[in-house]
């Protein structure tokens, strides 16, 4: 008789694990080393799922470790309305978007931007299954776009616009933040320093889905202070009356 001593190691999340395993051999005749090679394989898969145990394990402690952590990426403006768009295309579920600026984007001369403006009822009506916020202030220079976003998206289900009243209308840089949240876990902040061009990163992507909570609760905010016009594919009438007046007082 032969003893045969076999050195297996496994992986843990601490390191390697040395597990030796003495395996006795009697001399075999030809037609019995079935039986060895049986027993070699078991052996094989017992230490198979040892390693597939530790690497799961390994994989759980990863992921615990990075759930808390947020990438941060600062965004060029002339960057930040094909990242934005690329956001939209991929979304699931819900897109909260904010704009804080007096100039309205009919009138802009930046290519991107007037083609995204273009284009984002389309996108908006194509994707269904999105819910789509929108928060703009209720000022004079927004009085085209606000009536042309009732006209083109007064009906579309997924759709709901709200006007923050605003006693500064000549003011470009308000205290409110332009977020804009996508799903659980994209936080997009714009012009937060300014609202004028600038050839510097101006806008952030925060991917962390606890920021994205606590960003959605600043947005739900500025939503219950705003008048909301059109309420899911449903133009509130009389809202909308108020906020052709409170343009018109501005």
């Amino acid at each position: 008789m032969r003893r045969t001593n076999i050195i297996l190691l496994t992986l843990g999340a601490a390191g390697g694990v040395v597990v030796p395993i003495s395996v006795a051999v009697w001399p075999l005749a030809v037609r019995d080393t079935s039986v060895l090679v049986t027993t070699f394989a078991s052996i094989v898969l017992v230490y198979l799922s040892l390693i597939g145990a530790a690497i799961r394990e390994m994989q759980d402690r990863i992921s615990t470790g990075f759930a808390g952590l947020a990438r941060v990426e600062p965004i060029a403006e002339d960057e930040f309305y094909a990242r934005f768009s690329e956001a939209i295309r991929t979304a699931e579920k819900r897109v909260k978007i904010t704009y804080m600026s007096n100039k309205s984007p009919l009138d802009t001369k930046d290519v991107q931007m007037r083609e995204y403006y273009r284009n984002i009822s389309a996108l908006i009506k194509k994707n269904g299954q999105l819910e789509f916020r929108r928060i703009v202030r209720a000022i004079p220079s927004l009085g085209d776009w606000i009536e042309k976003m009732v006209e083109e998206l007064g009906q579309a289900g997924n759709f709901s616009l709200a006007c923050l009243p605003d006693t500064n209308p000549d003011d470009d840089q308000i205290d409110a933040v332009p977020v804009q949240c996508v799903d659980t876990d994209k936080t997009f902040l714009v012009a937060v320093a300014e609202q004028q061009e600038t050839r510097e990163p101006r806008d952030l992507l925060i991917v962390s889905e606890q920021c994205n909570r606590i960003w959605n609760t600043y947005y739900d905010r500025l939503w219950r202070k705003s008048i909301v016009v059109v309420d899911r594919g449903r133009v509130n009438s009389s809202n909308l009356t108020q906020i052709r007046e409170v343009i018109r007082g501005s």
